[in-house]
Order: structure tokens, then sequence, then C-alpha cells
């Protein structure tokens, strides 16, 4: 890539560490709140059985209060918590598993990336599409051309699972369902690290093409593992707190700068030039509302998937973080067979 001009003029700008700061404590006490009812809502129910011993089983009252203000005040808490045991429940009852014959016809006909993985891999991707299945619940909205439940489920947990291949489940901790959609006003795909929203005809262009570097489901679901661990969009996906953060931010700010040159000077990159998107964190107010590129992320992960030797010969540091994030070497595996 060419060199960087002293100024890139791709509008980030990162914000005064206070300023950041500020908005990091502010995040924590708003999700600590959650937090606090239900540990004090725990502290109650404790205090009421224990009591009850001195004071009467009058002093029980204070356990269905203390249910109700959980229920209202810790719901998504202790969604987190049961999803949390359910998926380390499923984990270990979906050890060694692989798809039923009619799910693995359909993983081998839709799924093109799935010829390319090594043999030794391919039950492994099994395993870990059971687990999806069965922890992540599907939501269909509108009519779903050429849908059925499986073909979807399958599709999409596939390339979701491919993500999570050989890291952690728990990096899909948060996630609460998978809305597939017949469109999506603006856009092919949404995704939070609660829930995913996708266009299902977008989903097969993705599917059908396993080599151009784009694919909505890949993308979105990237966006989920970059926001797992502080729910911000930033393309850091490691927690703030991780040995390799520091090392994720100096690649991302350079080769950010790096990338805006390839796509400006029309050199072009592997890499989308919609991971140049630059945004606002917080709905509001622009003053103090730090800029993050949420996209930059996402994009790298589709080329490192689908175009990975491109990729390692134009941004090798990338590709290099990006393998040891994922556990992954698609530039062995092999080129997909055109039929």
């Amino acid at each position: 890539m060419s060199k960087l001009p002293p100024k890139p003029r791709h509008g980030f700008k990162k914000s005064a560490g206070w300023q950041l700061r500020i908005f990091e404590i502010r995040d924590k006490i708003i999700e600590g709140v959650g937090w606090f009812w239900l540990a004090f809502g725990i502290f109650l129910i404790g205090y009421g059985i224990v009591m009850s011993f001195f004071w009467g089983p009058a002093v029980l009252i204070s356990i269905p209060m203390a249910i109700v203000l959980m229920l209202m005040l810790s719901s998504n808490e202790l969604g987190y918590l049961k999803r949390c045991w359910k998926i380390n429940r499923v984990v270990k009852s979906m050890e060694g598993k692989t798809l039923p014959p009619h799910m693995k016809v359909i993983l081998e006909k839709e799924v093109k990336i799935f010829h390319r993985l090594p043999e030794n891999l391919r039950p492994r991707l099994e395993q870990k599409m059971m687990q999806f299945l069965a922890t992540i619940p599907f939501k269909t909205k509108g009519l779903i051309k050429d849908g059925f439940p499986d073909r979807i489920r399958i599709c999409v947990a596939a390339e979701a699972s491919l993500l999570v291949l050989n890291r952690d489940f728990a990096g899909y901790r948060w996630l609460k369902e998978v809305e597939i959609c017949n469109r999506i006003e603006g856009a092919s795909g949404r995704a939070n690290r609660e829930s995913v929203e996708l266009e299902w005809e977008a989903v097969q262009r993705g599917l059908a093409d396993c080599t151009d570097g784009h694919s909505v489901t890949l993308h979105e679901f990237a966006h989920v593992l970059d926001t797992v661990d502080d729910n911000r969009a930033q393309s850091i996906p490691v927690s703030k707190d991780s040995p390799e953060y520091s090392r994720w931010e100096v690649l991302l700010d350079r080769e950010f700068d790096r990338l805006w040159v390839a796509h400006e000077s029309r050199e072009g990159s592997v890499i989308d030039s919609y991971a140049l998107k630059v945004q606002h964190e917080y709905v509001g107010s622009e003053r103090d509302n730090p800029l993050i590129r949420p996209e930059f992320f996402p994009c790298a992960t589709e080329a490192f998937f689908e175009r990975p030797n491109q990729l390692q010969r134009q941004c090798p540091e990338i590709y290099q973080l990006m393998k040891e994030f994922y556990r992954l070497n698609p530039a062995e595996w092999s080129p997909l067979k055109r039929t």
C-alpha cells in the first residue's frame, strides 16, 4: 500500500482520554444498575430465609418482594445468566455430535466455504453448529422466498459458527436471537451483541460466492464478537484489560489510515472501503460524542475468511492478528473447486 499522507482525511479523530474515561464510567454505571438490583434481590431472599428462623415465617414476605424486584429491574441480567447456563449445558451435551443427515445435506449443498475447510475441522464445525442451533432462537419476519426453516437455520449457523470454530462459544453469550427478514430498509444486516438481523437474499448472495470477500453473515456476527466484552463496536474485539488490547489499537490506527490511502488513491484493497465508515458512538448530540470505526473489524473478517491469500499478501499484520484471534489459518485451506 502507499505511504501515509501527513493528515489523512477520513474524518476519524480520537477523543481526549478524559472524555473517553467519562463515557466508559457512565456505561459501566448503566450496565451495573441491573446487576446491583439482582444482587440486592438475592440478598433479600437470603435475609428473609435466615431471619425467618429468628422472627418467624412472617419475614418470608421479603422473598416474593425480592423476586418481583429482580424480574422488574434485572430481567436482562437474569436472561444473561440463563443463557450462560444453557450454553454450558449444551456445549457439554454436544461433545462429539454432528449434524443429522438431512441437515448435513443442506450444509454441503448451500454453504460453499464448508468445502474449503480441512477435513479435520468439518466435524468440529458441525458440533459448533449444533450448539448454535440449540441455544440461539431464530425468528423470521415477512415472507421469506425459498427459505424453509432448516435451510435458513443451517445456512446462518454455518457461517456464524465458523467464527467461533476454534474459539469459546461464550463469544455469543449475550446473543438473544437471530431474525431473518425479507427486506431491511437501508441495509443487508444489523447486529449488536444481543441480536442479529439479516436479509435473506443477502445471506444467499454471500453463500453463493465464498471468494469475493462479501458475506453479510460473517460481517454481522463479527460485530457480535467485537461488542461482546465491552458493548462497543470499535473494531477492537478484545476487552480493555486484555494484554492484546494495545496491539489491536496500534494496528487499527495504522491500518485504518493505510486503507483510506489505498482507496483514496484508487489503488484499492482486499478490504472493502465500507471498513472506513466513521460514526459517533452514541445517539444524540455530537458534542464530545466519541468517534468510532465500527466496520473495520467486520470487513477485515470477511476478507480473512473469503480472500485470505490476498489479505496475507496485502496486509500481513492484519492477517496475523486475525489468525491469532480466530485461531485459524484460512490461507492454508484448499481453494474451492469450481464445478
